[in-house]
């Protein structure tokens, strides 16, 4: 029987892997709300009890998929290195491109925030403080602690008010792409990232600097 544990694991493994994938691409074409676990079950080829053995329902497979989603990515003892590595003048434009990243491996995420965490969805909300904005939180706060204490940033600044600032930069733009396309001709799809990039970097530095 021992020798069929492995075996057994690698395809519980396997099984959940596959419906988070399904998760995903569901969540990239409809709302959380609009989703089932049928549907869900149908896209991964197996069946819906699966998502309730494994994940106990639809919302902890989303809380799941969050949480796979910003594995290796948002990793604090990986991020502790990367900030450690970069010189001072470098690690804001190093957190932008993380964030783009992020949106750039997980397309369904935004789309989940815009239909459902806008639309005052209070299971999405405790979805979202418990896995990427708990997370998120941590890395900014870190991020901004460093820049003060290597002396690149001012230390009379107000940290809250630079995590809005920050939040504001990153995240705004692709919140609002429908009204900035329809109401402002501003498509981010088309804008080059690295020049974006920089435009944000240099805005929000801008007063934060000590020298």
């Amino acid at each position: 029987m021992a020798r069929g544990r492995p075996k057994k694991a690698a395809n519980e493994q396997l099984i959940k892997q596959v419906l988070l994938e399904a998760a995903a691409a569901v969540l990239s074409e409809k709302s959380y709300q609009a989703m089932s676990i049928r549907e869900i079950a149908e896209k991964a080829e197996t069946n819906s009890a699966m998502i309730s053995y494994y994940f106990g329902g639809k919302s902890g497979l989303v809380a799941a998929l969050f949480t796979s989603s910003m594995e290796g990515v948002l990793s604090l003892a990986d991020i502790d290195n990367e900030f450690a590595r970069l010189k001072p003048k470098n690690r804001t434009k190093s957190l932008f491109r993380l964030f783009v990243k992020i949106i750039a491996s997980n397309p369904w995420m935004f789309r989940m925030i815009v239909d459902d965490l806008l639309n005052q969805n209070p299971e999405i909300r405790s979805i979202m403080v418990k896995t990427i904005a708990g997370s998120s939180e941590q890395i900014l706060t870190k991020f901004i602690a460093i820049q003060i204490r290597d002396g690149y940033f001012k230390k009379s600044i107000d940290r809250s008010l630079v995590k809005v600032s920050l939040l504001s930069l990153l995240a705004f733009p692709f919140l609002a792409t429908p009204i900035l396309k329809e109401a402002y001709n501003v498509d981010m799809a088309s804008i080059d990232t690295n020049k974006w990039i920089k435009h944000s970097v240099k805005l929000f530095e801008t007063g934060l600097r000590k020298n």
